[in-house]
């Protein structure tokens, strides 16, 4: 733990006497502590942890501290900030955000990291979000900003009341109230951002995420908004039924291009890709890239040959799914495998273009495109791009026809999600069928398509490979 200030503050929040926990709480806090937690094997990313609590406590446990093993897995480094209360001096807590992003920036050598981020929950996503548009200078200026239902505005048609009242009084000034409403403050300077919340949320009205996210887009700042249909306020890093979708995409958007957290892959290294149909000769394929038939609606770029290449450790795992399959009477039939970089560029250059609906009624009829990009379903990264990632059904030997998952390869929306239970009983037992068997043999499953696996210890997990889907790109390396 380090203290924040060791020679004392340049102005007390007048709190003295005991802090105390309740109910996962920290409150009455005058003493600012920071606590580090470095990766074991660094990527070259840290963040900055503001915990909510209304400016009236700290929940620096499920908002904070139980993200460390989660993050650290993950190459990064987290710092979880006990922010001072307000107590009728509201730039205190800015004032201990700033000061702490300070002391990261100076221990970046340290601890093994180039960018340095913010994050914060509920009304510690007020205190990220107030760093984001009011730093003060590149020491203290975050290089990305996470908000995960945040408290932003102060305007009182949308705001949290006992954040409001704990921050800027009863009875503030028209300057003060504005002062606070971050999203009155985006530029084009402010870092991108990643937002997420439930849409049922009772406690922070939504407009609160929406008004910024809608600044951020004005300004031309890259942002993504997550929003799902239930869960409240307040679920933090506890285990409900969609941390594994939300830490995901959370996952996605760090790992992705606009960050750069993960290392380039080596110039001249060499790797061990084969093809599917040369060690599993029963595998069907259907590689809708290398055709129109697909959300694009064009070839996608990088798909050379209609082929299915995986790193040598995939296949082999595969191979054992696949027959165990065959005893039953399924064949597996592969959608995408492998895909280069190029690939996942080109999906995002089609998100981006708003006015290409051409295979909307095939893929997404239910949701508007400009929703496809903000929501997940099309990101900057993929985990293709290692080689250890495989898109797959089930076909069924006796009836000679592909089984019946209850939803179609690259539908997005609710119905893809594993956890999606609105199918009939064989339905689920097929989807049930395939999924226990990638368990078995090493995969991990995607938390929003039921088609989608990765070998749990994947060989390049840090690797964004972008060499064309062809038999030469195979025999060459």
């Amino acid at each position: 733990m380090l203290d924040l200030w060791p020679d004392g503050p340049a102005e007390d929040n007048g709190l003295e006497g005991q802090e105390m926990k309740q109910y996962g709480s920290t409150l009455n806090v005058y003493h600012p502590i920071l606590t580090i937690f470095p990766a074991a094997h660094p990527n070259g990313t840290a963040i900055l942890v503001c915990p909510g609590g209304a400016y009236t406590g700290v929940c620096e446990d499920y908002e904070g501290t139980d993200m460390a093993p989660w993050l650290n897995d993950n190459g990064i480094t987290l710092a979880v900030l006990r922010y001072r209360m307000p107590n009728g001096h509201s730039s205190i807590p800015l004032t201990d955000a700033l000061r702490a992003m300070e002391i990261m920036h100076e221990k970046a050598d340290e601890l093994g990291f180039q960018r340095l981020g913010i994050m914060g929950f509920s009304a510690g996503g007020h205190l990220a979000s107030t760093v984001a548009t009011h730093y003060t200078s590149e020491l203290n200026r975050p290089d990305f900003h996470i908000l995960i239902y945040p408290v932003i505005s102060m305007d009182t048609t949308i705001t949290h009341a006992i954040t409001r009242r704990s921050l800027i009084g009863d009875n503030p000034s028209k300057e003060l109230e504005t002062l606070y409403s971050n999203e009155l403050h985006i530029n084009s300077q402010v870092s991108p951002a990643f937002i997420a919340l439930s849409g049922d949320d009772e406690g922070v009205p939504i407009a609160n995420s929406l008004r910024y996210y809608e600044a951020l887009q004005q300004a031309g700042v890259p942002a993504v908004l997550h929003m799902y249909p239930k869960g409240g306020h307040g679920w933090g890093f506890h285990p409900t039924d969609f941390r594994d979708i939300w830490t995901t995409a959370l996952m996605q958007w760090l790992m992705g291009d606009s960050h750069k957290c993960v290392p380039p892959q080596p110039e001249g290294a060499k790797y061990d890709f084969v093809s599917i149909s040369a060690e599993i000769p029963d595998a069907i394929l259907e590689i809708r890239y290398h055709s129109s038939y697909n959300f694009v609606g064009a070839r996608v770029d990088g798909y050379d040959e209609p082929i299915a290449l995986m790193t040598r450790q995939a296949v082999d795992s595969l191979k054992k799914v696949s027959d165990e399959l065959k005893a039953q009477g399924y064949r597996i039939k592969i959608f995408d495998a492998y895909r280069p970089q190029c690939a996942v560029d080109h999906f995002v250059r089609w998100a981006k273009d708003v006015d290409d609906t051409i295979m909307k009624p095939y893929f997404y009829p239910e949701l508007a495109k400009d929703r496809l990009f903000p929501e997940g379903f099309i990101c900057e990264y993929s985990s293709h791009t290692h080689g250890s990632t495989v898109d797959l059904t089930l076909f069924d030997m006796n009836t000679e026809r592909e089984v019946d998952m209850g939803g179609t390869f690259d539908w997005f929306g609710m119905s893809s999600y594993p956890t999606y239970t609105d199918l009939t009983e064989q339905q689920l037992a097929m989807r049930h069928l395939l999924r226990d068997a990638m368990l078995r043999h090493g995969f991990k499953p995607f938390p929003t398509e039921w088609w989608h696996f990765t070998l749990e210890n994947e060989p390049y997990p840090d690797t964004f490979f972008n060499f064309p889907v062809s038999l030469k790109s195979v025999q060459s390396r």
